[in-house]
């Protein structure tokens, strides 16, 4: 065990863990970290409660609350943002949840996939009586919702994501190589579209319009170079007949 720091740092500690992290500090790593006995841990809940005014008890209960997530426990801060089963748009929000988990399924092992389940964990930690909720009402959640048709060989593979997001977000050329292709390609990229299943990076190539599959892709780095984004009367996704741009996945003259 570390050595104990001064009370005021470890308060200090404490109040910034649970006002970043929405799912707080695990308490037995909170005395890990900090270096104290369960006693001197419970003495710091304490003064926090009831002597730090931000966190002094409100009509709907205390804000800083320890709450049990399986076999581990966490003391957390309850912003009162919470979702309960009796909330009317409780139904909702898991809903939406649930189906944004089967549309991101493809990204399962990337970064994106991470930071989504780090969104859903948070979701998880603002909700009231969680472990029925979770382990109770919603125990059949994957079979609620389901993939009908992306299978496991329609998964983005891991790594390369984070470039082509950079190079998207960013508008820098995006330099790539496809499976079965010798040579790399620099691209500028305009959209990631969603078709069956399956993701697909839209980008120009010398002025023509052309996609492919971000499975197919097997490397990819961001440039430093930058382009200009196209306006939207020379680019505008919903005015392109995908179902006809999809029949040729080579590249397109754009008009």
């Amino acid at each position: 065990m570390a050595p104990e720091k001064p009370i005021n740092l470890n308060l200090a500690l404490i109040v910034h863990r649970v006002l970043t992290d929405p799912r707080g500090w695990r308490v037995d790593r909170l005395k890990e970290d900090l270096g104290i006995a369960d006693r001197t841990y419970r003495k710091y809940r304490n003064i926090l409660q009831n002597d730090f005014p931000p966190f002094l008890q409100r009509e709907s209960g205390p804000a800083l609350v320890e709450v049990d997530e399986g076999p581990a426990r966490y003391l957390r801060f309850d912003a009162g943002n919470t979702h309960g089963v009796n909330d009317d748009d409780f139904p909702v929000r898991v809903g939406a949840m649930f189906m944004a988990k089967v549309l991101m399924r493809p990204f399962h092992s990337t970064e994106v996939g991470h930071a989504f389940e780090d969104w859903c964990r948070e979701f998880a930690a603002r909700v009231r009586d969680r472990e029925f909720v979770m382990e109770h009402l919603l125990r059949h959640a994957d079979r609620y919702f389901v993939v009908a048709e992306c299978t496991r060989d329609k998964l983005v593979p891991s790594g390369k994501l984070a470039q082509i997001l950079q190079s998207l977000l960013f508008h820098r050329h995006l330099i790539i190589r496809q499976k079965g292709k010798s040579h790399e390609e620099q691209v500028e990229p305009l959209s990631l579209a969603y078709r069956e299943g399956c993701w697909w990076l839209v980008f120009l190539e010398k002025k023509s319009l052309g996609a492919t599959p971000l499975l197919m892709i097997s490397e990819a780095h961001s440039a430093k170079s930058r382009f200009r984004y196209p306006k939207l009367e020379e680019y505008d996704p919903s005015k392109i007949d995908w179902e006809e741009f999809f029949k040729n996945t080579e590249h397109v003259e754009r008009k």
